[in-house]
């Protein structure tokens, strides 16, 4: 107590009080419990990649979503990108496996999924999405139960799909020591919107500017 000082947190920074709420109605976290059979908690280096969990499917669907909302923000002024160059970027991380195969293997899972919905909003943008097509129902079923019910939200589920439409291109990445994609840069002309998958690198305080959503499923035996 004579030597250590209990900083409060800035207006900016989301720290453990804010994670770990004794609220309940505000808890921002979600357990992950269908990765079992998909990417076990506990897998060896060889283990292959089959399927992702229904639940990352889901946090991919709500990252898309929320890339949306942002940008209908920044055109609105509410997001000024000139002040804070973080607020250029709109960025998902994946942290599930230790092993560069695997985060590799993810990516291309990854990539399918947004290639999927990509796919889904040109195929039916000339029809006023009123298809059945699966993707875009499940899409929309992650607005109406993560978005619609929020107090803050002013926006439409016909806003998001116009702005899915004209939205930049998602891109995956990943980063550890051997990725092929090189180091993570922010400049102004790389991409504003990626899902970067890894491991060490993610646990061990990488910045990621504009982390917007987080899905980890890591076994802790250390303090990272």
């Amino acid at each position: 107590s004579d030597f250590l000082i209990g900083l409060t947190a800035p207006i900016n920074y989301c720290g453990g009080e804010w994670f770990f709420t004794e609220d309940k109605d505000e808890e921002p976290l979600e357990i992950i419990d269908d990765n079992e059979k998909h990417i076990p908690l506990k897998h060896k280096k060889l283990f292959g990649i089959v399927s992702i969990p229904e639940s990352l499917i889901d946090a991919i669907n709500y990252f898309v979503i929320i890339c949306a909302i942002k940008d209908i923000r920044r055109s609105k002024g509410i997001i000024d990108a000139t002040i804070r160059k973080e607020d250029k970027f709109d960025v998902m991380m994946i942290n599930a496996s230790i092993y560069s195969n695997i985060q590799e293997d993810l990516k291309c899972f990854i990539k399918e999924e947004l290639d999927a919905i990509q796919n889904a909003i040109k195929a039916n943008g000339a029809s006023q999405f009123s298809s059945n097509d699966e993707t875009l129902i499940r899409l929309e079923k992650t607005f109406n139960e993560r978005v619609l019910q929020a107090k803050e939200n002013q926006i439409s589920w016909k806003n998001i799909l116009d702005q899915l439409i004209k939205m930049e291109k998602i891109t995956v990445v990943t980063t550890n020591s051997s990725s092929p994609d090189g180091n993570l840069n922010w400049k102004v002309d790389s991409p504003k919107k990626r899902i970067v998958v890894g491991g060490f690198m993610l646990s061990r305080g990488l910045t990621l500017n504009g982390l917007t959503v987080s899905y980890y499923k890591r076994n802790s035996v250390m303090y990272d």
